[in-house]
């Protein structure tokens, strides 16, 4: 598993592949099979993640990325980047955007959600802003495939997103929890 703790975005990490991770221990040690982006605590990480492959990573929260936002700013940039058959025990299949009394806004440009899985919210992506902000943006991504129980493609607990130019194909349903707002652009739902 890859950490980064209290990075900006000129930490770039360009052309990897990033599989097989397993986070089953306690929280933390329990979030992001794939990588574990701590910004918590009075500190930030934001890097820039380019061009890269997330494939049958697994965790409780966030089966390919745990962006820990919790107090701080998790808020990465991620282009060109694949997501496949990621999983999590509970939530964010793919990834996990926790901004608890912090920020967790990451970006997606160009990015390909497909066949992830949690057992209970956000097949794809959970976000989370409890006390905090939590303002994610989605632009030209592609998500199809994605299952949970709540949320096959994305759940927003009092969270705001921004969807623009984005496919949804099979299975995609977006849930809002507390009545937030997701902002929906030119986007395609099959």
């Amino acid at each position: 598993m890859v950490t980064t703790l209290h990075v900006d975005s000129t930490t770039v990490v360009d052309g990897f592949t990033i599989s097989d991770g397993n986070a089953d221990y306690v929280y933390p040690e329990d979030s992001g099979g794939g990588w574990y982006n701590d910004g918590s605590g009075s500190g930030y990480s934001n890097p820039t993640i380019r061009n890269c492959v997330f494939k049958l990573n697994y965790a409780a929260q966030g089966g390919a990325i745990y962006n820990n936002g919790s107090k701080g700013v998790s808020s990465p940039k991620l282009i060109n980047c694949v997501f496949v058959e990621n999983e999590a025990g509970l939530s964010g299949g793919a990834l996990q955007n926790d901004a608890a009394d912090g920020v967790s806004s990451p970006e997606l440009i160009n990015c390909v959600l497909t066949f992830n899985e949690s057992l209970v919210a956000g097949g794809a992506i959970e976000n989370l802003n409890t006390g905090g902000n939590s303002f994610p943006k989605l632009i030209n991504c592609i998500f199809y495939g994605n299952s949970s129980l709540l949320g096959p493609v994305l759940f927003n607990n009092q969270a705001n997103i921004t969807i623009s130019h984005s496919f949804f194909g099979r299975d995609s349903v977006t849930v809002n929890d507390n009545n937030m707002a997701t902002f929906i652009g030119k986007s395609i739902f099959d």
